[in-house]
């Protein structure tokens, strides 16, 4: 009776034995069926609506507000939806390349370890990237590790955790993301066709003084002087850049946001007003002084504020009339349009590159050359004052 005890006794243990390892083996990585396979198969894509992204460097949150997605460290102002669509699609269609389990010397090898454990140190730390629903609630979270860079036609890569289990991944994307908030903003500030401007006038700050004033009555004009001094002309290539000036302006970053209405004259000494023939005006306020590598703060207010049209028989202004509307999606009304942009770029301060923040001429001098000098043609600035 007991030799027969016995040998149940060990077949019972053999039974329990393989039922362990086979359950040790579902819950470690396997490259068993998974190489080639992509990371994420089950994640509901649809639901995204946050990222997290946090590392040592710092952190950004993105999320979409309203239908469009913002940046939440920079007062919700909107973000670059292409990089963050960029980056849904490498971590959607990351494949697996390989799959092991490592110890805590591979974890710090790999920059796999935990950001927010302070015993980390800083090459041994991952970067975490958290995807979201609506509601917060988290879809997935993924430790970043170091990149496998690409070496003779292998394909470029990266090591992964996911949602702090301890096994790893190498999968064929290098899921590229970045801590700061800045490199997730849309910074285009403004494009503005430089044919549709019909005025361009500059003036004090306060008081209101106009250093200058350029205008003209149809798109095909060209931008003319008001009160242009005796043997002066417009240097052509300042001319061309302050027109430009806004048709694709950029920033490099936001400060934050503002809480004075218009411009002090101490900081912002000038505005620079450009009309456009639909009646939209977009008034800049160029930063007396740039922030070293930081950028150049700038201002932006937008209005809607038609004129009276001239008369009947001007053909000039009859033709101008016929395209005040050119530029604007059609049917769209550039009253609405004005109030969505104000919305978006008021109260706002902007960090610009310094080349373009010498686009806006702050004096009328800067616009002018004398008749026996040489206008300037693009090989750079001639002396004047700012």
């Amino acid at each position: 009776m007991k030799a027969k005890q016995a040998i149940i006794l060990v077949l019972i243990l053999a039974v329990l034995a393989g039922a362990t390892a086979l359950t040790l083996r579902l819950k470690q990585p396997s490259g068993e069926g998974l190489l080639g396979r992509t990371l994420l198969e089950d994640l509901p894509w649809q639901d995204i609506a946050a990222v997290s992204i946090r590392g040592l460097e710092g952190s950004v949150g993105l999320a979409e507000r309203d239908g469009r997605w913002v940046v939440l460290e920079r007062e919700g102002y909107p973000a670059d939806f292409s990089r963050i669509a960029a980056l849904v699609k490498d971590v959607r269609e990351a494949k697996i390349g390989r799959v092991f389990e490592p110890d805590q010397e591979t974890l710090g090898r790999l920059g796999l370890k935990d950001p927010e454990d302070h015993a980390v140190q800083a090459a041994e730390a991952a970067t975490l990237l958290t995807l979201m629903n609506a509601e917060g609630e988290r879809l997935v979270e993924m430790a970043l590790g170091t990149d496998k860079p690409s070496n003779q036609g292998a394909a470029a890569g990266r090591y992964v955790r996911l949602n702090r289990l301890p096994g790893v991944y190498r999968v064929d994307r290098s899921l590229a993301v970045s801590c700061r908030p800045a490199d997730w903003l849309d910074k285009l500030i403004l494009k503005v066709a430089p044919a549709d401007i019909s005025e361009i006038v500059c003036r004090e700050a306060g008081v209101g003084r106009v250093r200058y004033r350029l205008k003209r009555n149809a798109p095909e004009q060209s931008l003319t002087l008001e009160n242009l001094p005796e043997r002066y002309v417009l240097d052509p290539e300042k001319l061309r850049r302050l027109s430009d000036a806004v048709s694709s302006l950029q920033m490099l970053d936001l400060e934050g946001p503002r809480r004075s209405e218009g411009s002090d004259g101490g900081s912002f000494p000038v505005v620079i007003a450009y009309r456009l023939f639909n009646g939209v005006v977009y008034r800049i306020y160029p930063g007396a002084a740039c922030v070293d590598e930081k950028g150049c703060p700038l201002r932006v207010a937008v209005a809607w504020e038609p004129q009276e049209k001239d008369a009947p028989d001007d053909e000039a202004a009859a033709s101008a009339a016929e395209t005040a509307s050119e530029g604007d999606a059609p049917g769209e009304d550039p009253s609405a349009r004005a109030a969505a942009e104000a919305a978006r770029l008021e109260e706002r301060t902007f960090l610009v590159p310094e080349w373009q923040h010498q686009h806006f001429v702050l004096q009328v001098e800067d616009l002018l050359v004398a008749l026996d000098e040489e206008p300037d043609y693009g090989h750079g600035q001639g002396p004047g004052r700012r």
